[in-house]
This record gives structure tokens, C-alpha cells and sequence, in this order.
């Protein structure tokens, strides 16, 4: 897959909350690390993740700014979540990609919870 489409498709499945979708459009040594949280490693533990945070989705997203250059891109702006309990919170976000043969190779996130 060309990068200008997987990277509408990979932000696509976070706008869609499709845990499968972004598992399927990774390479097997893919990276997720989230600044100041953790970082997963391998389909593996992506697919824990999900599994782990199964309650928790995404109900909104704004995106102020998307780049892309060769097989790096970035997207920022602000997400609105919804814990198990209903209650929902906002943070900013910052993602940079790193795309490989077609695949999703690496996010970096930073989020800022919105006061």
C-alpha cells in the first residue's frame, strides 16, 4: 500500500476504533511508543492492549495538522475518550508514523490531558 493511503487508513481505524483494522496494517516488529506511559511491542502486545482497554473508546478526534514526507508522517490535534464508567475526558495528541513496505512500522504519542 501506498504511504498517502495507509496513512488515511491507519488514522481511519482510530477514528473508527478498529482494534483489528490497525492490528492487521502492522509489520510483526511493530513499535507503539506512548511518551511517558509505555510502549508495546509486537502485534502481540497490541492486540493486549486492545483486549486490556476494551472499555475505553474513542468518540471524537480533531485533526489541526497532517504530514507527510517520504515514509514518516504526523498528525496532532485534540481526542475525546470514554472510559468504561461513561465519562469522558479530552487530551492533546501528537502522532508521528513510520511507514515500512506498506505496513505501519512505529507511532510515537505524546497526549497532554485537556483541562
Amino acid at each position: 500500500m501506498e504511504n498517502q493511503a495507509l496513512f488515511e487508513k491507519v488514522l481511519q481505524t482510530f477514528d473508527n476504533n478498529d482494534s483489528d483494522g490497525l492490528i492487521a496494517l502492522v509489520t510483526d516488529d511493530f513499535e507503539w511508543q506512548m511518551l511517558g506511559d509505555q510502549t508495546i511491542k509486537g502485534k502481540d502486545q497490541l492486540e493486549k492492549l486492545f483486549a486490556d482497554t476494551g472499555n475505553t473508546e474513542m468518540v471524537g478526534c480533531t485533526k489541526e495538522m497532517k504530514i507527510l514526507e517520504g515514509n514518516k508522517a504526523a498528525c496532532n490535534g485534540i481526542v475525546t475518550m470514554k472510559n468504561g464508567n461513561g465519562d469522558e475526558f479530552e487530551m492533546y495528541y501528537c502522532d508521528l508514523f513510520e511507514f515500512e513496505n506498506g505496513r505501519l512500522k512505529k507511532i510515537v504519542t505524546y497526549n497532554l490531558k485537556k483541562e
